[in-house]
């Protein structure tokens, strides 16, 4: 008769959402590192153009978006953004001042809202970046688009007096049509599409601005 063979150790569960959280653990602090980077740039006469542009958030929210369900991509831009937003508004207070600049709420708020409105818009609308098919294609392309679109408003069409946003957008489309084309001749078709793509683009980022400054003063005058 043959003993029996010892009973398997049982394997100690990971605790309660911990592997689940992880990810969006590095997601935020992405965003952290991005609004940080943000609110040094502020008061930088070479940096700080990219404190007043999208660039830098829209190409996070396309890879923390990319090949995600659609619950996923929207809580993980969402956390990305919020913690960027919240990052850059307290590093401001801090860093200039130690403290003694009193945070503003009202823009905390503001943009806080605007964070999570986002969230849920480019969640959805990035998420199938680095599909290999039409939706991937749209989608990378809209990223694109987005973030020429920012680099126009910012320069008014004159991209030379600004060489750090350029150059930074720049290297985060080299990025994005890595991460968002299969082939070369989809990252051929992501590049044409964006082109037309930098008009809704613009239109697109210009918003929050102006919905600030309808908050703020009433109007939209002087917005563009």
């Amino acid at each position: 008769m043959e003993p029996p063979e010892p009973a398997a150790t049982p394997r100690t569960p990971a605790g309660p959402g911990r592997l689940p959280l992880r990810p969006e653990v590095l997601v935020a602090l992405a965003g952290l590192l991005t609004g940080a980077f943000a609110a040094v740039a502020y008061y930088s006469p070479l940096l700080r153009s990219l404190a007043h542009t999208f660039v830098i958030w829209t190409a996070l929210a396309a890879v923390v978006a990319a090949g995600q369900s659609p619950r996923t991509a929207v809580v993980r831009v969402s956390i990305a953004l919020l913690a960027a937003v919240s990052a850059f508004y307290s590093g401001k207070a801090v860093l200039y001042s130690g403290g003694a600049l009193p945070l503003n709420l009202f823009d905390l708020l503001v943009w806080g809202g605007l964070a999570v409105v986002a969230g849920v818009v480019l969640g959805l609308g990035l998420r199938a970046v680095g599909d290999s098919g039409a939706h991937g294609t749209v989608a990378t392309a809209s990223a694109l688009g987005l973030m020429w679109g920012d680099v126009v408003r910012r320069t008014g069409h004159v991209f030379s007096p600004d060489p750090a946003l350029v150059a930074v957008t720049g290297l985060l489309t080299a990025v994005l049509l890595l991460l968002g084309s299969r082939s070369r001749a989809q990252a051929a078709r992501i590049a044409l599409l964006a082109v037309p793509l930098t008009v809704p683009g613009f239109l697109l980022v210009s918003a929050p601005d102006l919905l600030e400054q309808l908050l703020i003063t009433g109007s939209f005058s002087g917005g563009w």
